[in-house]
């Protein structure tokens, strides 16, 4: 009778072992990791792939054209780049940022996250190469179990 029992307990446990693993891969991968992926993107200077990250909702008022023109404009006029890209905060807010909420109007996302990353940059000022390192803030958020960037599109008419 205990092996019978022992069985059923075994039994019990990889199925809940095999369901746990199913839900694990169907959710968004983790937010440290995704913030990586569009850095990543960016010190290759791959701005095409960094505005597939971005929400569809965005991309609705931010042209593709726009985005990337701008991105390549700067990047080629200061020389830009960034290496040494950390994650340092993560933060789970209850809100969206002010920024977004003309965009996002009626939106309820699952997650919305504030990311605090850190990179340094090089860039070039009359001529004279210099370095330093930048603390920003990145909005991620998942939408229907997908993750996405939040860009501001308002950056482009202010250049």
């Amino acid at each position: 009778m205990n092996s019978k029992k022992s069985n059923i307990l075994i039994l019990i446990l990889l199925a809940l072992s095999f369901f746990s693993l199913l839900s694990a891969a169907e959710q968004p991968i983790d937010t440290k990791e995704f913030v990586h992926q569009i850095y990543n993107k960016y010190m290759d200077n791959d701005f095409l792939a960094v505005y597939e990250f971005i929400h569809p909702e965005i991309k609705e008022v931010l042209d593709k054209k726009a985005y990337i023109d701008f991105q390549k404009k700067n990047t080629e006029k200061y020389n830009i780049e960034i290496s040494e890209v950390e994650v340092v905060k993560i933060v789970n807010l209850e809100k969206l940022p002010e920024i977004f909420k003309e965009i996002f109007k009626d939106y309820n996302f699952e997650y919305i996250y504030e990311v605090t990353i850190e990179y340094k940059s090089t860039y070039t000022v009359a001529k004279n190469k210099q370095e330093k390192f930048v603390e920003k803030k990145t909005y991620i958020v998942t939408d229907q179990n997908k993750d996405y960037l939040l860009w501001d599109p308002d950056i482009i008419k202010k250049d």
